[in-house]
């Protein structure tokens, strides 16, 4: 005959048994047959020893035993997590339960019984597995970011000992290098002034050849120093409109220009946030460069374009600037090396510079958080493609 006495067990949402001194189950909740696919009729009156026979372990029976003696209640815990057992049931299923045993008196036998209350925490502890998994996820996210800080720290300070050093170069460049090329440059002129007419044909070719490669020394030393000081004394960006300034570029090339019979023709151009004397510096090269390389049978002509468009990921505002020619070009093979510093496609006897112009842009566009591209083929042209924000965000104007 099943015991009526604990029915009211069936109403709460934790797993409920009794069991007697004998380990003799006495009463079975609704739950625990939902849990266990043991039904109440089957496991009344069996030995709970048939059914879970890790509770027959001394280290429960012990605690089993205070119970049934009246002693305080108990908390069943596994070796894996203190106050909670992991069970695997009868169906299959594994559960962490954290499990309660109390002492509950029967006044008709005068004998205490043990009273089972089972709650099943799987769920919620799988929910702290989760979140100390994220937690863990997270601390190491941080001090992975305290890294990257740290990195970025030790690199800023390199670079600014670089750039320190640059500074420094460039006025050892400046003074030290450039006075004795005056003083060759001066004795040469000299020569070439007052003895010119007295020296035969080969002392006159090593005379201009001397001056020449001063000349282009010179120049390459300029360049130089323009080049290391990009970087090292940058301007603020101000408010700069193109079309003033590229007006203003043109009319420095007005001579170069009127000399190649060259026609230079700007749409409209917006207003950007930019270092103004960087923009001029870098739309001069490219100008300069697209009159310069024009074929020796047609004059230069340079169409200069401009679109505004929004990043599709950012949706910050970008201008996107064409210059085109229609000079000697070059083979693409070269395109990943025509922005480097002292790269040059052709003869110093035809084209003259230093090397270093494409180079400048490239870094300027770089410092402008930009990018430069250009695509050419031989005898037909080249088309420079500059895209740069039309607003600079302050962190990302470091250099």
């Amino acid at each position: 005959m099943l015991d009526n006495r604990f029915d009211v067990l069936d109403l709460v949402p934790v797993g409920a048994f009794v069991l007697e001194e004998a380990s003799t189950i006495l009463f079975w909740n609704r739950t625990m047959e939902d849990w266990t696919g043991i039904l109440r009729t089957t496991i009344v009156g069996q030995p709970i020893g048939e059914y879970f026979p890790h509770l027959q372990q001394p280290r429960y029976t012990t605690r089993l035993q205070n119970i049934f003696e009246g002693g305080p209640p108990a908390i069943f815990s596994s070796q894996l997590h203190k106050q909670l057992i992991n069970s695997t049931h009868p169906n299959g299923s594994a559960r962490i339960q954290h499990t309660t045993v109390t002492a509950v008196y029967d006044s008709i036998t005068s004998q205490y019984q043990a009273l089972f209350v089972i709650q099943d925490v799987t769920e919620l502890t799988h929910r702290i597995q989760g979140y100390r998994h994220m937690r863990d996820q997270a601390l190491a996210e941080i001090a992975e970011r305290q890294r990257a800080e740290t990195q970025l720290k030790a690199y800023a300070a390199e670079l600014e000992r670089s750039n320190e050093a640059l500074d420094e170069f460039a006025a050892v460049v400046s003074h030290d290098l450039k006075a004795p090329l005056r003083k060759v440059n001066m004795f040469g002129q000299r020569l070439q002034d007052r003895y010119y007419e007295v020296l035969d044909e080969r002392g006159k070719n090593y005379l201009d050849r001397m001056l020449r490669t001063v000349e282009r020394m010179r120049t390459l030393i300029d360049g130089l120093l323009d080049y290391s000081q990009v970087t090292t004394k940058p301007q603020p960006f101000i408010s700069v409109d193109l079309n003033l300034l590229v007006n203003e570029v043109l009319s420095d090339l007005e001579v170069q220009i009127a000399d190649a019979l060259g026609e230079v023709s700007v749409a409209p151009l917006p207003t950007i946030q930019a270092d103004s004397m960087q923009m001029r510096q870098l739309w001069q090269n490219l100008i300069s460069n697209a009159i310069k390389f024009h074929k020796s049978d047609t004059p230069p002509i340079v169409t200069i374009t401009s679109e505004i468009f929004n990043d599709e990921t950012s949706g910050e505002a970008y201008g996107r600037f064409s210059i085109q020619d229609n000079g000697i070009g070059f083979d693409d093979k070269y395109v990943n090396r025509i922005f480097a510093a002292f790269q040059r496609l052709h003869g110093q006897d035809e084209y003259e510079g230093s090397g270093v112009g494409l180079a400048i842009c490239h870094r300027i566009v770089t410092r402008h958080n930009g990018k430069i591209s250009v695509k050419s083929q031989p005898n037909v042209g080249s088309t420079f493609t500059i895209t740069l924000p039309l607003l600079q965000n302050k962190a990302q104007s470091i250099v």
